[in-house]
């Protein structure tokens, strides 16, 4: 069947989030004071400060930046918690009953977001582009579903990294040892 047989709908991002950018405010570099609480750009935290403008899950999505067309580094994230947003990325949330925050998250993520850049030197996402941005949203439950097995798939491979560079760095040091402790040099075939 089609997809309104199944309970999905197209809608643009605007239906689907809530746009808080009024809310964000940047603070220069010189101006900023360090504390717990995680300062986001376009590409992520860039810094920490001693304050925070949100609090709870939000979606960031990169509103300028050559990352937006090498997608180097994600181009929509999640924070959450208490942190402070620049200038540099939208502030979103999954419109209540309607779009979960965390699918939402994934679903602007794997977009291809050329036809809504502007600008030749430095690309731009403006909010109306945004807002234009066209999603197939599922039922909420089944939206909750999908986050939360992306979020398990996330989670799993954070782990594994994190356990490939252990494993790495005992290998390493293992061998370091066994070089400081003046091991002699065998022929291959032993």
């Amino acid at each position: 069947g089609s997809m309104s047989d199944r309970g999905w709908s197209r809608l643009r991002l605007s239906g689907a989030s809530v746009c808080l950018d009024a809310r964000r405010r940047p603070v220069k570099g010189t101006e900023r004071r360090s504390g717990p609480y995680p300062y986001y750009g376009a590409s992520g935290v860039v810094d920490h400060v001693d304050g925070f403008i949100f609090e709870g899950l939000h979606l960031l999505v990169a509103e300028d930046g050559e990352n937006l067309r090498s997608r180097n580094t994600p181009i929509a994230f999640l924070a959450d918690g208490q942190f402070w947003v620049n200038n540099h990325a939208h502030v979103l949330q999954g419109r209540a009953g309607v779009a979960d925050t965390r699918y939402l998250s994934y679903a602007v993520e794997r977009l291809d977001l050329t036809g809504f850049l502007t600008g030749s030197t430095q690309p731009k996402l403006t909010r109306s582009a945004l807002d234009s941005i066209e999603l197939d949203i599922p039922p909420l439950p089944e939206q909750q579903a999908i986050a939360e097995v992306l979020g398990a798939l996330d989670d799993k491979i954070a782990a594994n990294t994190a356990l490939a560079s252990t494993s790495d760095e005992a290998i390493s040091a293992a061998f370091r040892r066994a070089l400081d402790h003046g091991a002699k040099e065998h022929p291959l075939l032993e």
